[in-house]
Protein backbone atom coordinates (compact mmCIF):
# COMPACT_ATOMS: atom_id res chain seq x y z
CA UNK A 1 0.00 0.00 0.00
CA UNK A 2 2.65 2.32 1.47
CA UNK A 3 4.61 1.42 -1.79
CA UNK A 4 1.89 2.31 -4.49
CA UNK A 5 1.66 5.66 -2.99
CA UNK A 6 5.30 6.64 -2.69
CA UNK A 7 5.34 5.69 -6.19
CA UNK A 8 2.60 8.01 -7.54
CA UNK A 9 3.93 10.78 -5.48
CA UNK A 10 7.46 10.14 -7.00
CA UNK A 11 5.76 10.21 -10.25
CA UNK A 12 4.42 13.27 -9.87
CA UNK A 13 7.87 15.09 -8.94
CA UNK A 14 9.88 13.11 -11.89
CA UNK A 15 11.16 16.11 -14.22
CA UNK A 16 9.03 16.34 -17.64
CA UNK A 17 9.23 18.41 -20.24
CA UNK A 18 7.47 21.92 -20.62
CA UNK A 19 3.64 21.25 -22.07
CA UNK A 20 1.08 23.18 -22.79
CA UNK A 21 -1.96 23.41 -20.16
CA UNK A 22 0.71 21.79 -17.52
CA UNK A 23 -0.17 22.24 -14.24
CA UNK A 24 0.95 21.21 -10.27
CA UNK A 25 -1.75 21.82 -7.41
CA UNK A 26 -1.46 21.53 -3.49
CA UNK A 27 -4.73 22.59 -1.91
CA UNK A 28 -4.51 22.06 1.93
CA UNK A 29 -7.79 22.24 3.38
CA UNK A 30 -9.66 21.62 7.50
CA UNK A 31 -13.14 21.05 8.43
CA UNK A 32 -14.70 21.57 11.45
CA UNK A 33 -17.77 19.29 12.40
CA UNK A 34 -20.48 19.61 15.59
CA UNK A 35 -22.82 17.11 15.95
CA UNK A 36 -25.83 15.83 18.30
CA UNK A 37 -26.56 12.09 17.42
CA UNK A 38 -29.44 10.93 19.56
CA UNK A 39 -28.92 7.18 18.83
CA UNK A 40 -25.45 6.40 18.22
CA UNK A 41 -24.74 2.63 18.16
CA UNK A 42 -28.76 2.42 15.97
CA UNK A 43 -30.58 0.59 19.26
CA UNK A 44 -33.79 -0.79 18.99
CA UNK A 45 -34.18 -0.22 23.21
CA UNK A 46 -30.97 0.98 25.13
CA UNK A 47 -30.76 4.55 22.70
CA UNK A 48 -27.34 6.36 23.79
CA UNK A 49 -27.27 10.10 22.73
CA UNK A 50 -23.85 12.14 22.56
CA UNK A 51 -22.23 15.11 20.66
CA UNK A 52 -19.45 14.52 18.43
CA UNK A 53 -16.90 16.61 17.61
CA UNK A 54 -14.49 16.04 14.24
CA UNK A 55 -11.73 17.98 12.77
CA UNK A 56 -10.72 16.68 9.33
CA UNK A 57 -7.19 18.46 8.02
CA UNK A 58 -6.61 17.03 4.64
CA UNK A 59 -4.42 18.03 1.37
CA UNK A 60 -4.58 17.47 -1.95
CA UNK A 61 -2.10 17.50 -4.34
CA UNK A 62 -2.34 17.17 -8.17
CA UNK A 63 -0.44 17.09 -11.44
CA UNK A 64 -1.99 17.34 -14.62
CA UNK A 65 0.02 17.62 -18.14
CA UNK A 66 -2.09 16.69 -21.63
CA UNK A 67 -0.70 12.74 -21.42
CA UNK A 68 -0.84 12.64 -17.35
CA UNK A 69 -3.07 13.16 -14.44
CA UNK A 70 -1.58 12.00 -10.80
CA UNK A 71 -3.19 12.93 -7.83
CA UNK A 72 -2.08 12.18 -4.02
CA UNK A 73 -5.23 12.91 -0.85
CA UNK A 74 -4.70 12.77 2.36
CA UNK A 75 -7.33 13.27 5.12
CA UNK A 76 -7.40 12.66 9.07
CA UNK A 77 -10.77 12.35 11.03
CA UNK A 78 -9.82 13.13 14.55
CA UNK A 79 -13.51 12.32 16.75
CA UNK A 80 -14.50 13.04 19.94
CA UNK A 81 -17.24 11.91 21.63
CA UNK A 82 -18.27 14.06 24.54
CA UNK A 83 -19.73 11.54 26.62
CA UNK A 84 -18.41 8.07 25.28
CA UNK A 85 -14.77 8.88 25.08
CA UNK A 86 -13.96 5.23 24.90
CA UNK A 87 -15.09 5.38 21.28
CA UNK A 88 -12.59 8.58 20.52
CA UNK A 89 -10.56 7.22 17.35
CA UNK A 90 -8.07 9.01 14.85
CA UNK A 91 -9.65 7.55 11.40
CA UNK A 92 -7.25 7.70 8.07
CA UNK A 93 -8.43 7.77 4.62
CA UNK A 94 -5.16 7.99 2.04
CA UNK A 95 -5.87 8.20 -1.95
CA UNK A 96 -3.36 7.78 -4.65
CA UNK A 97 -4.28 8.07 -8.61
CA UNK A 98 -2.57 7.95 -12.26
CA UNK A 99 -3.91 8.39 -15.62
CA UNK A 100 -1.70 8.11 -18.30
CA UNK A 101 -2.73 8.70 -22.18
CA UNK A 102 0.00 5.83 -23.82
CA UNK A 103 -1.69 7.04 -27.26
CA UNK A 104 -4.43 8.56 -28.72
CA UNK A 105 -6.30 5.26 -28.69
CA UNK A 106 -5.14 3.73 -25.42
CA UNK A 107 -4.92 4.91 -21.86
CA UNK A 108 -4.25 3.32 -18.46
CA UNK A 109 -5.40 4.30 -14.79
CA UNK A 110 -4.65 3.48 -11.42
CA UNK A 111 -5.87 3.41 -7.92
CA UNK A 112 -4.60 2.73 -4.37
CA UNK A 113 -6.29 3.88 -0.60
CA UNK A 114 -6.04 3.07 2.32
CA UNK A 115 -8.41 3.80 5.32
CA UNK A 116 -9.09 2.91 8.78
CA UNK A 117 -12.76 4.29 9.97
CA UNK A 118 -14.47 3.07 13.54
CA UNK A 119 -18.03 5.43 13.50
CA UNK A 120 -21.40 2.62 13.42
CA UNK A 121 -22.97 4.94 10.43
CA UNK A 122 -19.77 4.97 8.41
CA UNK A 123 -21.16 3.20 5.27
CA UNK A 124 -25.01 4.04 6.14
CA UNK A 125 -25.47 6.13 2.87
CA UNK A 126 -23.75 4.16 0.69
CA UNK A 127 -24.72 0.46 1.53
CA UNK A 128 -27.64 0.89 4.70
CA UNK A 129 -25.86 -0.65 6.66
CA UNK A 130 -24.76 0.04 10.26
CA UNK A 131 -21.56 -2.06 11.27
CA UNK A 132 -20.96 -0.96 15.21
CA UNK A 133 -18.41 0.63 16.77
CA UNK A 134 -15.12 -1.35 15.18
CA UNK A 135 -12.52 -0.36 13.72
CA UNK A 136 -11.85 -1.41 9.93
CA UNK A 137 -8.78 -1.31 8.20
CA UNK A 138 -9.48 -1.32 4.41
CA UNK A 139 -7.58 -1.21 1.48
CA UNK A 140 -8.36 -1.11 -1.99
CA UNK A 141 -6.30 -1.45 -5.23
CA UNK A 142 -8.16 -0.66 -9.00
CA UNK A 143 -6.25 -1.06 -12.76
CA UNK A 144 -7.76 0.05 -15.92
CA UNK A 145 -7.40 0.16 -19.65
CA UNK A 146 -9.34 1.49 -22.10
CA UNK A 147 -8.82 1.36 -26.27
CA UNK A 148 -10.54 3.00 -28.86
CA UNK A 149 -11.29 0.06 -31.47
CA UNK A 150 -12.95 2.45 -33.72
CA UNK A 151 -14.33 5.99 -34.45
CA UNK A 152 -18.16 5.08 -32.54
CA UNK A 153 -16.39 2.09 -30.36
CA UNK A 154 -14.53 1.92 -27.43
CA UNK A 155 -13.70 -0.57 -24.53
CA UNK A 156 -12.40 -1.07 -21.31
CA UNK A 157 -10.67 -3.47 -18.92
CA UNK A 158 -10.36 -3.07 -15.23
CA UNK A 159 -10.14 -5.15 -12.32
CA UNK A 160 -10.26 -4.21 -8.56
CA UNK A 161 -8.93 -5.57 -5.20
CA UNK A 162 -10.56 -4.81 -1.78
CA UNK A 163 -9.63 -5.88 1.48
CA UNK A 164 -11.81 -5.38 4.91
CA UNK A 165 -10.09 -6.32 7.94
CA UNK A 166 -11.70 -5.59 11.99
CA UNK A 167 -10.26 -5.85 14.84
CA UNK A 168 -12.96 -7.45 16.44
CA UNK A 169 -13.59 -11.31 15.95
CA UNK A 170 -18.01 -10.98 15.92
CA UNK A 171 -16.98 -9.02 12.68
CA UNK A 172 -16.29 -10.39 9.28
CA UNK A 173 -13.66 -9.71 7.18
CA UNK A 174 -13.60 -10.00 3.61
CA UNK A 175 -11.57 -9.80 0.31
CA UNK A 176 -12.78 -8.90 -2.94
CA UNK A 177 -11.91 -9.70 -6.74
CA UNK A 178 -13.77 -7.80 -9.32
CA UNK A 179 -12.96 -8.03 -13.02
CA UNK A 180 -15.38 -6.28 -15.62
CA UNK A 181 -14.71 -6.02 -19.51
CA UNK A 182 -17.10 -2.78 -20.78
CA UNK A 183 -18.22 -1.48 -24.14
CA UNK A 184 -19.70 1.59 -25.70
CA UNK A 185 -20.73 2.65 -28.60
CA UNK A 186 -22.08 5.58 -30.25
CA UNK A 187 -25.24 5.36 -31.68
CA UNK A 188 -25.64 9.25 -32.84
CA UNK A 189 -26.58 8.10 -36.37
CA UNK A 190 -30.16 6.53 -35.17
CA UNK A 191 -30.52 8.53 -31.82
CA UNK A 192 -28.87 11.56 -31.50
CA UNK A 193 -26.89 11.85 -28.54
CA UNK A 194 -27.08 8.25 -27.53
CA UNK A 195 -24.67 5.76 -26.46
CA UNK A 196 -25.00 1.75 -26.27
CA UNK A 197 -23.23 -0.38 -23.17
CA UNK A 198 -22.82 -3.73 -23.00
CA UNK A 199 -21.16 -4.90 -19.82
CA UNK A 200 -19.21 -8.49 -18.38
CA UNK A 201 -18.24 -8.78 -14.96
CA UNK A 202 -17.20 -11.27 -12.20
CA UNK A 203 -16.79 -10.87 -8.80
CA UNK A 204 -14.96 -13.16 -6.51
CA UNK A 205 -15.62 -12.64 -2.33
CA UNK A 206 -13.90 -14.79 0.15
CA UNK A 207 -14.90 -14.31 4.00
CA UNK A 208 -14.85 -16.19 6.73
CA UNK A 209 -16.14 -20.28 5.88
CA UNK A 210 -17.57 -18.60 2.80
CA UNK A 211 -17.04 -17.91 -0.60
CA UNK A 212 -19.49 -16.35 -3.25
CA UNK A 213 -18.82 -16.36 -7.39
CA UNK A 214 -20.88 -13.51 -8.93
CA UNK A 215 -20.72 -13.36 -12.83
CA UNK A 216 -23.11 -11.07 -14.43
CA UNK A 217 -23.56 -9.80 -18.09
CA UNK A 218 -25.74 -6.22 -18.73
CA UNK A 219 -26.55 -4.21 -21.79
CA UNK A 220 -28.27 -0.41 -21.93
CA UNK A 221 -27.77 3.50 -23.25
CA UNK A 222 -26.67 6.41 -21.99
CA UNK A 223 -28.61 9.95 -23.79
CA UNK A 224 -28.21 13.60 -22.67
CA UNK A 225 -32.02 14.58 -23.89
CA UNK A 226 -30.09 18.21 -23.28
CA UNK A 227 -28.17 20.76 -21.96
CA UNK A 228 -29.62 20.00 -18.66
CA UNK A 229 -31.11 16.48 -18.59
CA UNK A 230 -29.36 13.02 -19.02
CA UNK A 231 -30.43 9.20 -18.57
CA UNK A 232 -28.28 6.00 -18.16
CA UNK A 233 -30.00 3.01 -18.02
CA UNK A 234 -28.77 -0.54 -18.04
CA UNK A 235 -30.32 -4.20 -17.00
CA UNK A 236 -29.09 -8.09 -17.39
CA UNK A 237 -28.22 -11.03 -15.50
CA UNK A 238 -26.28 -12.63 -13.09
CA UNK A 239 -25.62 -16.35 -12.00
CA UNK A 240 -24.36 -16.42 -8.29
CA UNK A 241 -22.59 -19.17 -6.74
CA UNK A 242 -21.91 -19.78 -3.13
CA UNK A 243 -20.06 -22.00 -1.12
CA UNK A 244 -20.17 -22.18 2.77
CA UNK A 245 -19.65 -24.10 6.23
CA UNK A 246 -21.98 -24.76 8.77
CA UNK A 247 -21.95 -27.22 11.55
CA UNK A 248 -24.77 -29.85 12.53
CA UNK A 249 -25.10 -31.89 15.13
CA UNK A 250 -24.26 -35.86 14.69
CA UNK A 251 -25.94 -37.99 17.29
CA UNK A 252 -23.56 -40.75 18.49
CA UNK A 253 -26.75 -42.14 20.73
CA UNK A 254 -29.42 -40.84 21.63
CA UNK A 255 -27.88 -38.59 23.97
CA UNK A 256 -24.72 -37.83 23.17
CA UNK A 257 -24.02 -35.62 20.05
CA UNK A 258 -21.01 -33.62 18.22
CA UNK A 259 -20.86 -31.00 15.90
CA UNK A 260 -19.69 -31.71 12.26
CA UNK A 261 -18.87 -29.26 9.80
CA UNK A 262 -20.56 -29.67 6.48
CA UNK A 263 -19.53 -27.82 3.57
CA UNK A 264 -23.15 -26.19 1.45
CA UNK A 265 -23.77 -24.38 -1.67
CA UNK A 266 -25.72 -22.48 -3.92
CA UNK A 267 -26.78 -21.57 -7.36
CA UNK A 268 -28.46 -18.43 -7.76
CA UNK A 269 -29.88 -16.97 -11.18
CA UNK A 270 -31.06 -13.09 -10.94
CA UNK A 271 -31.57 -10.15 -12.48
CA UNK A 272 -29.18 -6.91 -12.29
CA UNK A 273 -30.37 -3.13 -13.05
CA UNK A 274 -29.42 0.69 -13.18
CA UNK A 275 -31.39 3.94 -13.72
CA UNK A 276 -29.90 7.19 -13.49
CA UNK A 277 -31.55 10.25 -13.99
CA UNK A 278 -29.85 13.95 -13.57
CA UNK A 279 -30.46 17.48 -13.87
CA UNK A 280 -28.12 20.28 -13.96
CA UNK A 281 -29.57 23.61 -14.25
CA UNK A 282 -27.77 27.29 -13.46
CA UNK A 283 -29.74 27.50 -10.26
CA UNK A 284 -31.33 23.95 -9.36
CA UNK A 285 -29.67 20.34 -9.73
CA UNK A 286 -30.95 17.06 -9.04
CA UNK A 287 -30.87 12.87 -9.65
CA UNK A 288 -32.60 10.19 -9.56
CA UNK A 289 -30.67 6.68 -8.97
CA UNK A 290 -32.07 2.90 -8.50
CA UNK A 291 -29.98 -0.01 -7.91
CA UNK A 292 -30.35 -3.61 -8.09
CA UNK A 293 -27.28 -6.13 -7.65
CA UNK A 294 -25.18 -8.83 -5.59
CA UNK A 295 -23.09 -6.65 -3.18
CA UNK A 296 -20.71 -7.25 -0.21
CA UNK A 297 -22.55 -6.66 3.11
CA UNK A 298 -19.12 -5.11 4.94
CA UNK A 299 -18.50 -6.90 8.73
CA UNK A 300 -21.66 -8.92 8.42
CA UNK A 301 -21.97 -12.38 8.83
CA UNK A 302 -24.35 -13.07 5.86
CA UNK A 303 -21.65 -12.00 3.48
CA UNK A 304 -22.85 -10.48 0.24
CA UNK A 305 -26.77 -9.09 0.22
CA UNK A 306 -29.14 -8.92 -2.79
CA UNK A 307 -28.99 -4.80 -2.60
CA UNK A 308 -32.12 -2.62 -3.70
CA UNK A 309 -31.52 0.90 -3.29
CA UNK A 310 -33.31 4.30 -4.47
CA UNK A 311 -31.31 7.66 -4.06
CA UNK A 312 -32.98 11.25 -4.71
CA UNK A 313 -30.93 14.26 -4.28
CA UNK A 314 -32.43 18.06 -4.96
CA UNK A 315 -30.72 21.41 -4.45
CA UNK A 316 -31.08 24.81 -5.48
CA UNK A 317 -28.86 27.99 -5.28
CA UNK A 318 -30.81 30.85 -3.85
CA UNK A 319 -27.94 33.30 -4.10
CA UNK A 320 -24.31 33.27 -5.20
CA UNK A 321 -23.59 32.15 -1.55
CA UNK A 322 -26.61 30.35 -0.21
CA UNK A 323 -27.59 26.84 -1.23
CA UNK A 324 -30.19 24.44 -0.15
CA UNK A 325 -31.29 21.01 -1.10
CA UNK A 326 -32.50 17.65 0.06
CA UNK A 327 -31.59 13.73 -0.57
CA UNK A 328 -33.91 11.10 0.40
CA UNK A 329 -32.43 7.13 0.57
CA UNK A 330 -33.77 3.86 0.51
CA UNK A 331 -31.80 1.06 1.05
CA UNK A 332 -32.91 -3.00 1.43
CA UNK A 333 -30.59 -5.23 1.79
CA UNK A 334 -32.07 -9.03 1.61
CA UNK A 335 -30.21 -12.71 1.80
CA UNK A 336 -32.05 -16.10 2.59
CA UNK A 337 -30.74 -18.38 4.52
CA UNK A 338 -28.66 -20.87 2.16
CA UNK A 339 -28.31 -18.66 -0.95
CA UNK A 340 -25.49 -16.40 -0.75
CA UNK A 341 -24.07 -18.20 3.09
CA UNK A 342 -25.45 -19.67 5.85
CA UNK A 343 -27.01 -16.70 7.47
CA UNK A 344 -29.84 -14.35 6.86
CA UNK A 345 -30.24 -10.88 6.72
CA UNK A 346 -33.39 -8.41 5.66
CA UNK A 347 -32.91 -4.76 6.66
CA UNK A 348 -34.38 -1.76 5.23
CA UNK A 349 -33.23 1.95 5.89
CA UNK A 350 -34.75 5.00 4.98
CA UNK A 351 -33.37 8.13 5.68
CA UNK A 352 -34.09 11.96 4.59
CA UNK A 353 -31.86 15.11 5.44
CA UNK A 354 -32.13 18.61 4.23
CA UNK A 355 -29.27 20.75 4.27
CA UNK A 356 -28.32 24.62 3.95
CA UNK A 357 -25.23 26.10 2.92
CA UNK A 358 -23.52 29.20 3.17
CA UNK A 359 -20.68 29.75 1.15
CA UNK A 360 -18.58 32.90 2.35
CA UNK A 361 -15.90 32.17 -0.93
CA UNK A 362 -15.17 29.76 -3.18
CA UNK A 363 -12.91 28.60 -0.62
CA UNK A 364 -14.97 28.99 2.88
CA UNK A 365 -18.52 27.77 3.71
CA UNK A 366 -20.50 26.43 6.64
CA UNK A 367 -23.25 24.15 6.45
CA UNK A 368 -25.92 22.82 8.78
CA UNK A 369 -28.01 19.78 8.06
CA UNK A 370 -30.61 17.57 10.43
CA UNK A 371 -30.68 13.61 8.81
CA UNK A 372 -33.84 11.34 10.21
CA UNK A 373 -33.06 7.85 9.50
CA UNK A 374 -34.80 4.51 10.11
CA UNK A 375 -33.54 1.37 10.17
CA UNK A 376 -36.04 -1.61 10.14
CA UNK A 377 -34.73 -5.22 11.24
CA UNK A 378 -37.21 -7.22 9.36
CA UNK A 379 -36.34 -10.59 10.57
CA UNK A 380 -36.65 -9.77 14.16
CA UNK A 381 -39.90 -6.95 13.30
CA UNK A 382 -38.25 -4.53 14.95
CA UNK A 383 -36.85 -1.09 14.61
CA UNK A 384 -34.22 1.30 15.15
CA UNK A 385 -34.13 5.63 14.54
CA UNK A 386 -32.13 8.51 14.54
CA UNK A 387 -32.03 11.74 14.61
CA UNK A 388 -29.03 13.74 14.07
CA UNK A 389 -27.83 17.57 13.60
CA UNK A 390 -24.72 18.87 12.28
CA UNK A 391 -22.90 21.82 11.34
CA UNK A 392 -19.40 22.11 9.13
CA UNK A 393 -17.56 24.61 8.89
CA UNK A 394 -15.02 23.79 5.58
CA UNK A 395 -11.86 26.05 4.43
CA UNK A 396 -9.13 25.67 2.09
CA UNK A 397 -6.51 27.12 0.34
CA UNK A 398 -5.48 26.94 -3.67
CA UNK A 399 -2.05 26.85 -4.81
CA UNK A 400 -0.53 26.48 -7.87
CA UNK A 401 2.63 25.73 -8.27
Amino acid sequence: MKTALYLLLLIAFLPGHAVFGDELKLVPSATVREEFNDNIFFSVNDRKSDFITTLSPGIDFSRRSERLEVGLNLRLDGIVYAGNDNLNSLDQNYKGRLRYQLTPRAGLSAEAGYGRDSRPDRDLETTGLVIGAVRRDRQNYSLSGNYVLSERTSASLSYVYQQDVFDNARFTNMTWHDVSLDFTHDLSRWMPATKGLASFGYAHYTFAGSTVDNYSATIGASRAFNEKWSLLAYAGGRYTRSVFETVQPQFLNPFIFILVPVTSSSNVWGWVAQLALSCKGEKTDGSLTFNSDIQPASGQTSGTTVRTSVVANIGSRFSYELYGGMSLGYYRNKSNPGEFSGQAINEETLSVAPRVRYEFTRDMSIETSYQFTRVLYKINDTEANRNLFFVRFYIQNLFFL
